[in-house]
């Protein structure tokens, strides 16, 4: 009976078991860990309020000596950086200076444990901050320190200090509260605690804006019934204003609907920025957005030259009337020094069996009275017009209206329009650099429109010059834009192209591409800043020398809206 019982008993127990009781089993190990710690120790903290950082992370505060770790684990082969986010204040209200030793490196394979940070508490003192400051042409920079005591600073200035001192040991952050006009300044090495002396490192430079005329919308128009070809629109001019970085536009000026230019004539457009750097300056016809054939109908539109201030504010300057200059063709650009005269540049309508008879380059004064002079009428197709160390330049390319063809043009590339800025009749045209006689090379400036000059020596003369070439770069130069670069040979005054001069783009994904404008700036340290314009792509780049410096795109614009020229945008006193 009781043999019988311990076999009931054990059958109950396989029985259970078999119908689904869990049978509990001890516990998985814990995963390995997923990386490594960064920590050290803090030695001589005397106050209150430090923070350390690692990387990008959060900030970790520390109120007592010794070990401290921060909570993020990081990844064999991942840099770390330690740095110091707030110093500590001291009960007097005096601070202290924290400095971490071991505080960078690459992660192994096991915790980082050796970050030193030494706390000491500097001597009384005061002491002032300051810096430097490059490329400041313009009025209106501020800067202020620790969000509060401001500082104006001059144009041309090169140093800067804040005239309050502050106590020894203190934190300082130096930011720009106000831009100066047509520029964007930037600050580096701004932040930082002193420590027994003055700070003179502080570095401030400042980058030109850049001021695009922009075309469009278009419209489409319907073709008459008895036309065998939709007729040209004019469309809308609208001036854009971008800093470097294209993170906003700064401003954006539309110019009267009384004036317009075509959306196709890619060669209209040319934008400039007067001598005296206080304009920019362009050519447009005075007819309302809508005309139809504007460049070519002999509408009777005048031809005007229209310029924008700093502050965003357009004027239409002078009118030259179509039957004097550039009737029944196209009108590309208008130059000035300071706004009291303009040099105009553009086609002229050919007679049956005739030439050109009112092309090439005109002056026009604002003067009451005044009549506009035809400085130069050969080359009779230029394009755009550019102020340089006081000489008048502008570019031509190899087409011509003159019946019969003319042989080829000996203008291609870039000119020397007369002797400085000529305002009288009669003046020669001297080609300096581009190509000649009609049948370049490829890569030479075959459909030169836009071009600057820069000075990049002791000497007053421009010695480098860059070219917007409207013509596809070679097949070998993958992903960069046609601008060519010459330099000047000092001793035979020739201007000689720089072949392995490539500008590229970074994202190897964007194609080559003409280009319509450029503008430069050379800075204090040795590059020059350029911009350069193509149908829809602001872009700019720094020559610093080597055959192919990056290409950034600074904006883009919809299809139905093109950029044509570019400049530095204007400046105040």
């Amino acid at each position: 009976m009781r043999h019988w019982r311990r076999q009931t008993t054990l059958l109950v127990t396989l029985l259970a078991a078999g119908c689904g009781e869990v049978v509990k089993h001890p516990p998985p190990p814990p995963p390995p860990p997923q990386g490594f710690s960064i920590g050290g120790t803090v030695s001589g903290l005397a106050g209150t309020g430090l923070t350390l950082k690692l990387n990008e992370g959060e900030p970790l505060a520390v109120s007592l000596n010794g070990a401290f770790s921060f909570p993020d684990k990081l990844g064999t082969d991942t840099a770390y950086t330690v740095t110091v986010v707030t110093q500590p204040r001291q009960p007097s209200g005096t601070f202290q200076v924290c400095t971490p030793a071991n505080a960078t490196g690459t992660m192994g394979t096991s915790d980082v444990i050796d970050v030193n940070v030494v706390c000491v508490t500097p001597p009384p003192g005061n002491y002032k901050v300051g810096g430097t400051v490059a490329n400041l042409e313009g009025s209106g920079l501020m800067l202020k320190v620790n969000g509060a005591e401001e500082l104006i600073v001059a144009p041309g200035t090169t140093a800067f200090t804040f005239p309050t001192a502050l106590p020894n040991g203190s934190p300082y952050a130096v930011t720009v509260s106000q831009q100066p006009a047509g520029a964007t300044c930037a600050v580096s090495g701004g932040t930082g605690s002193l420590l027994s002396a003055d700070v003179t490192t502080v570095a401030v430079e400042c980058l030109p804006n850049a001021m695009v005329l922009r075309v469009g919308p278009r419209r489409t128009v319907p073709a008459p019934p008895d036309a065998g070809v939709v007729p040209e629109e004019s469309v809308q001019i609208t001036l854009l204003e971008f800093r470097p970085n294209g993170a906003d536009t700064v401003r954006v000026v539309p110019i009267p609907e009384t004036h317009s230019v075509t959306f196709t004539n890619s060669f209209e457009g040319g934008l400039a920025r007067s001598a005296n750097g206080r304009l920019v300056s362009f050519g447009a016809y005075r007819a309302p957005p809508g005309t139809i054939e504007l460049d070519s109908s002999g509408v009777g539109a005048a031809r005007s030259a229209i310029t924008v201030d700093a502050a965003g504010v357009a004027t239409v300057a002078v009118d030259v009337p179509e039957s004097t200059a550039f009737n029944d063709a196209p009108f590309r650009s208008a130059v000035t020094v300071d706004g009291s005269g303009f040099w105009m540049a553009g086609d002229g309508a050919v007679p049956p069996g005739g030439t050109l008879s009112s092309g090439g380059v005109w002056y026009a004064s604002t003067a009451v009275g005044s009549a506009p002079v035809r400085v130069s009428a050969s080359p009779n197709t230029p394009r755009w017009l550019g102020i340089f160390g006081e000489q008048l330049y502008m570019s031509s390319a190899p087409r011509s209206k003159e019946i019969p063809p003319p042989p080829p043009s000996p203008y291609v590339g870039i000119s020397k329009v007369g002797t400085g800025l000529p305002t009288s009749a009669g003046w020669t045209t001297t080609r300096i650099a581009g190509t000649n006689n009609g049948s370049p090379p490829a890569e030479i400036a075959t459909e030169a429109e836009g071009f600057a000059f820069v000075n990049t020596d002791d000497d007053p003369a421009m010695d480098v010059l860059y070219v917007a070439n409207y013509a596809p770069p070679p097949a070998a130069n993958a992903n960069s834009i046609n601008v060519q670069k010459y330099v000047l040979n000092p001793a035979n005054h020739t201007w000689n192209h720089v072949a392995s001069f490539v500008p590229k783009f970074t994202d190897t994904s964007v194609p080559s591409m003409a280009v319509h404008g450029v503008a430069a700036k050379r800075l204090a340290d040795g590059t020059t800043f350029v911009y350069v314009t193509a149908l829809n792509r602001l872009m700019s780049f720094r020559d610093d020398g080597s055959d192919n410096p990056a290409v950034q795109v600074v904006s883009a614009s919809p299809s139905n809206l093109r950029f044509r020229g570019v400049a530095l945008a204007p400046v105040t006193e």
